[in-house]
């Protein structure tokens, strides 16, 4: 009894995982593609605070928004090369957990 218990539920879950495993994916590209935007608009209000605060003029703002943009873009790029170097460090099975970790915090809420 207990045995065939277990056997629907590993049935059940199996079967749950392969109808959700398409949608991760997309659901991981969302999840950047917010993050990204919460990006953008923290760097928008940080130029509005900035243009209200010092009264900074077109010109002003869009150089100023330049600086931020290539701020955001190296930063992005140094998060990726560390990534990889860390990588580069751990066993085949550490890197194994790391992803998966790496994975789990990038699952939307």
């Amino acid at each position: 009894m207990r045995k065939s218990i277990v056997t629907g539920a590993l049935a059940v879950s199996l079967i749950a995982a392969g109808a959700v495993a398409p949608f991760v994916p997309d659901a991981i590209a969302r999840y950047s593609e917010k993050k990204e935007a919460k990006f953008k608009t923290m760097r928008e209000r940080r130029l509005e605070r900035m243009t209200e605060n010092l009264n900074l003029n077109a010109g002003q703002q869009a150089k100023i928004k330049a600086i931020f943009d290539e701020q955001h873009a190296k930063m992005k790029a140094l998060h990726e090369e560390t990534h990889k170097k860390v990588l580069a460090v751990l066993t085949a099975e550490q890197k194994a957990k790391f992803e998966k970790q790496r994975e789990e915090r990038r699952k939307p809420d």
